[in-house]
């Protein structure tokens, strides 16, 4: 679906779907998925206003893109149960507070993209080998050990930006 417009909440229930793409849905409040055999979720939600999003009984999932979502910061707590074949994960703009927990052995590419609050970042993900962070420097506690290509780009505050590499986070990945 592209451009749902007037669309206020999306329920898709048990259907064969393994592709979803939802582009600038921005009316959209609530989307709620219950689809055992999707693999593929790429949702851009509204700018303004984040979308709400569930994620039941999607554990075939394989990559997931989330722009404008309003998450609960422990979504992605325990992957191994909730997402066991996730392997790409990527957050853009996002609307989170307090501290973001990921756990999981499958995933292979980790990216936040335009984060402008300051957050935390509770991350075990040991087989990640891409990670990608843009936006206001996080608060972190980061196991990423097989980490290969990392591009961070750290903003001290919303007036100011830097180019930053893991350097910084000598002991950390």
């Amino acid at each position: 679906m592209i451009k749902c417009l007037g669309m206020r909440n999306l329920k898709l229930v048990n259907f064969k779907l393994l592709i979803v793409h939802l582009n600038r849905c921005g009316s959209l409040k609530n989307l709620y998925l219950n689809t055992p055999n999707l693999k593929t979720l790429y949702f851009h939600g509204p700018r303004g206003k984040p979308c709400t999003i569930e994620l039941i009984n999607c554990k075939k999932l394989m990559n997931l893109h989330l722009v404008g979502v309003a998450m609960n910061t422990t979504m992605f707590v325990n992957c191994n149960e909730s997402f066991p074949l996730l392997q790409m994960l990527t957050l853009a703009g996002c609307a989170m507070s307090g501290c973001i927990n990921i756990s999981s052995n499958s995933l292979h590419e980790l990216w936040f993209i335009g984060f402008n609050k300051p957050m935390g970042l509770t991350i075990d993900a040991p087989n990640v080998s891409s990670f990608k962070y843009n936006g206001i420097a996080p608060y972190r506690n980061v196991n990423l050990p097989r980490v290969a290509i990392a591009y961070v780009e750290l903003y001290p505050n919303l007036n100011q930006k830097c180019e930053c590499d893991f350097r910084m986070w000598p002991n950390q990945l």
